[in-house]
């Protein structure tokens, strides 16, 4: 079983679409307090194997007679979840630096990541305070596709022994070192085709982004 607090974060509801797929059982804790987030809820709700609960206290009857939990944060304070991240596998996703960390769980540091459903607008999306251009040149240096990321995340939830503290980053050959906490990612490019696909969905709901 997996929990995914800030469940309905784009980056929460890509990971808990590519866990469906998979046939995991996935509880969803979040607030509906936007259309987005309603929507996001509407498109997985269907799932039998996904649960939705808006407040974390009622996840633990979820979880108090699973073997194996494993709970994702996404850029969410892990204050409000202390049962959950003493007792289980923790996870904690951001898109900043955090300076004051838990030695309870394992961060993963977000490179840029983009996709259906992140914040944008027609021409320009949104990422740590900065208004990065589609189709430039940072965004194709520096971009990954959230269905590569939540590919890397679930490797590194699979593996035995990992830093507490991990750096996700696009690179090419020349940039790579040797830093064990930092994991490069070399993503096929296919940039043209990937943004008219992201067009095509912003067109379809700019109303929800």
């Amino acid at each position: 079983m997996y929990v995914v607090v800030n469940a309905f974060h784009w980056i929460g509801y890509h990971i808990i679409e590519h866990l469906l797929s998979k046939g995991e059982k996935v509880v969803g804790v979040d607030t509906l307090d936007s259309d987005l987030k309603t929507h996001l809820l509407l498109s997985v709700g269907r799932n039998a194997n996904f649960t939705f609960r808006e407040d974390i206290e009622d996840v633990l009857e979820e979880v108090i007679h699973q073997e194996q939990t494993n709970v994702l944060l996404i850029d969410h304070s892990y204050q409000t979840c202390d049962y959950l991240v003493k007792n289980f596998p923790c996870y904690f996703i951001h898109t900043k630096e955090i300076t004051k960390k838990s030695e309870s769980m394992t961060y993963i540091h977000a490179p840029m990541i983009y996709g259906e459903w992140m914040p944008r607008d027609k021409s320009w999306f949104y990422w740590n305070d900065k208004t990065i251009l589609l189709g430039s040149e940072l965004f194709h240096e520096k971009g990954v596709s959230i269905q590569i990321f939540v590919l890397v995340v679930m490797l590194i939830m699979k593996a035995r022994l990992k830093p507490t503290s991990i750096q996700l980053e696009s690179a090419d050959k020349e940039t790579m070192n040797c830093n064990k906490s930092i994991i490069y990612i070399i993503e096929k490019r296919n940039m043209d085709h990937k943004l008219e696909k992201l067009e095509e969905h912003f067109q379809q709901y700019h109303e929800l982004y």
